[in-house]
């Protein structure tokens, strides 16, 4: 689920006994990524299945949450920081590859605001913290892009 995450609310479905029973709640705190925190709780205690077939359409818009890139990095740093405390070191090694994909995301989201922000140093800095191969090869030719641009 970590890996591959695609899910949303509108397309879901699981039994409200689950959520009764292992007291897990949405959390009112996050604006963009509750149902990820939702999802990954209700995997912890039952068995997920993915349908391969398309149950909605889902809108994008410049003004949809999830292009908030300032709220939604506040809400990966968060969720990232509960996964490293609630998280035994088991399930952390059986999903080290997702949340190294979601601590990638919240650091491209960090080092786009710092490029904004002629934060170059910090945003240079930035492509050193990510984890996957295939992100740091990413980030860093946009950085190099940016700079060229730039000079």
């Amino acid at each position: 689920m970590l890996a591959y995450y695609d899910l949303g609310l509108s397309s879901t479905m699981f039994r409200r006994e689950l959520l009764q029973k292992y007291n897990i709640n949405i959390n009112k705190s996050y604006q963009i990524i509750a149902d990820f925190d939702l999802f990954i709780r209700l995997s912890r205690v039952s068995k997920c299945y993915h349908i391969k077939e398309n149950l909605v359409k889902y809108r994008t818009h410049a003004k949809n949450l999830s292009s908030t890139y300032t709220k939604t990095r506040l809400e990966y740093k968060d969720i990232l920081k509960k996964f490293d405390e609630e998280f035994s070191d088991k399930e952390k090694s059986e999903c080290r590859e997702g949340l190294n994909k979601y601590n990638d995301e919240y650091e491209i989201m960090t080092l786009e605001d710092n490029l904004k922000n002629h934060n170059h140093m910090e945003a240079f800095k930035g492509v050193f913290q990510l984890k996957c191969s295939r992100s740091y090869l990413s980030c860093l030719k946009r950085f190099a892009l940016y700079l060229i641009g730039k000079l």
